[in-house]
């Protein structure tokens, strides 16, 4: 009896092109998935899924290996955990989207589901001089270039304070950079003054002396305090944040977190304790 022959085998894509496709999701915009129905969407989200968990688990690796933790990694995950569907379970990157043959989620929640992956393959554009740290090797070149200039940081402010160099763990300079980074994102204008290297000396002053549980809006309010020898008032902060019903002199306190989340200021992402 004849064999019976055997269906060809269906042939994968090439090295090439399954980098330039991946080229391709990884950079997709709003105006790119608005434009596909449930059916695309979900087979997108899928394929963002599964690239996610194996890009996570490598960087969740490196972590606990080195200490050095990715802030895209960090920021995708809590964009899941405060993304909320009103008649749809909440989704998170290990949730089905499809289940029994059936698309869990309505178009615009799928549309939400890929903008937060995309957000965080995203790759960075040519000339663009921001490291990206979805990836292993992007963590750590931002790691490592962090690393660098704390450290100059670090031995001039010691040297005038006539002090010996702090020994600093991965840790202490993720919260550094973040408090820095806050710092140049609510008071523009006080960061335009003092430029980058004065700010990182702040910052570097400040966090040596925060007590333990010191949050990191805390620590920017006192790298404000030390530079100016008084409290950040409203006028002090970005234009998008300051609130124009209230006088200038308004000073916020402890509302000032709530605030700028009304604002649509990512608290989240800067969110931690020292």
């Amino acid at each position: 009896m004849a064999k019976k022959a055997r269906k060809p085998r269906k042939k994968g894509m090439t090295r090439a092109e399954r980098e330039s496709y991946n080229h391709w999701l990884w950079n997709l915009e709003a105006r790119d998935f608005n434009k596909m129905n449930q059916q695309e969407l979900a087979k997108i989200a899928g394929q963002y899924q599964r690239q996610f968990a194996k890009r996570a688990k490598e960087l969740d690796k490196l972590q606990a290996e080195t200490g050095i933790a990715s802030e895209a990694l960090r920021a995708a995950r809590s964009a899941f955990e405060n993304t909320r569907f009103l008649f749809s379970p909440q989704f998170m990157p290990s949730s089905h989207i499809v289940r029994n043959g059936k698309i869990r989620y309505s178009v615009p929640q799928l549309r939400s589901i890929v903008a937060n992956y995309a957000h965080f393959f995203r790759e960075a554009k040519p000339g663009q001089e921001t490291i990206r740290t979805n990836t292993v090797e992007g963590t750590r070149r931002w790691y490592d270039e962090m690393v660098a200039r704390l450290n100059q940081t670090n031995e001039k402010v010691s040297d005038a304070l006539g002090v010996p160099p702090e020994e600093l763990t991965p840790a202490d300079y993720q919260s550094m950079w973040k408090a820095y980074d806050l710092f140049k994102e609510i008071y523009v204008e006080a960061f335009a003054q003092l430029q980058s290297v004065k700010t990182q000396e702040l910052m570097y002053q400040c966090y040596q002396e925060a007590p333990s549980g010191t949050s990191t809006m805390e620590l920017v309010e006192r790298m404000f305090e030390k530079a100016f020898d008084r409290v950040a008032l409203n006028g002090d902060l970005a234009t998008k944040y300051r609130d124009a019903s209230l006088d200038d002199s308004y000073y916020w306190g402890d509302k000032l977190e709530k605030h700028l989340a009304e604002r649509g200021f990512n608290v989240i992402k800067w969110r931690s304790n020292l």
